[in-house]
């Protein structure tokens, strides 16, 4: 099997900046100019393996989601490195035979990780479980929670709040047809679900890709299917 290959780069880049009398600090490197790296390395197994997502903590170190394959298995993959990209662990959780498990998005929570993401299988059609995977500074599963409920789908986002999880994504709501609607859900901090709401304007499909917290709620961003008249 030809193995896709996946490299981490540490990017810096220098930009000279100056302060205008206004105190605003101006930009004033050119876009074109080429990131210096300080290294690269390449991880996996022998199957196919990729990253989607990776944050550095506040101990320095790096940890990234993704997709692993290990012995024909896929694997929803969280792994830690430190500062010279050594490999310190790497969590395997979600296994799947015949589709793929990913992490689609990581946030470092107090003394922990967590993660979300999806794994599918098949029914009549290939569908999603969304989950959201708590790890602990040690790379251990601390829980897992699995939702299919009100329908299947995806989690693109999570952040903490102050009395649990905010999550983003999407559901279906006819799988044959691929009708979705945007979903943004709401769990205590231990991913038990306290309120889900989809959002659909009926002309199509709807999915959100990002969440913010505001001062009074949340702010969601992503994209839906319109008619345009002209």
């Amino acid at each position: 099997m030809k193995k896709l290959v996946i490299i981490i780069l540490f990017l810096m880049l220098l930009l000279p900046i100056q302060h205008t009398k206004n105190g605003v600090v101006a930009c004033l490197g050119s876009y074109s100019q080429i990131p210096q790296i300080e290294w690269n390395i390449t991880y996996g197994d022998d199957g196919t393996d990729f990253f989607y997502c990776g944050l550095q903590d506040k101990e320095g170190n790096y940890v990234v989601g993704g997709s692993c394959q290990i012995d024909n298995t896929n694997y929803s993959w969280l792994m830690k490195v430190d500062e010279n990209g050594n490999v310190i662990w790497n969590a395997y959780e979600m296994s799947n035979s015949n589709y793929m498990a990913f992490v689609s998005y990581v946030e470092e929570v107090d003394d922990a990780y967590v993660a979300c993401g999806s794994y599918s299988h098949m029914i009549s059609h290939v569908r999603y479980h969304r989950f959201l995977w708590k790890v602990s500074k040690n790379g251990g599963t601390e829980w897992i929670r699995v939702y299919n409920e009100p329908k299947e789908g995806h989690f693109y986002m999570v952040h903490a709040t102050d009395d649990g999880f905010i999550l983003c994504g999407y559901v279906y709501l006819n799988v044959e047809k691929e009708d979705t609607a945007a979903l943004l859900m709401k769990t205590d901090k231990e991913g038990n679900i306290e309120w889900q709401k989809l959002y659909n304007y009926g002309n199509g499909s709807e999915e959100a890709y990002c969440v913010s917290i505001a001062n009074d709620g949340y702010i969601l961003g992503g994209w839906a299917e319109v008619n345009k008249s002209n």
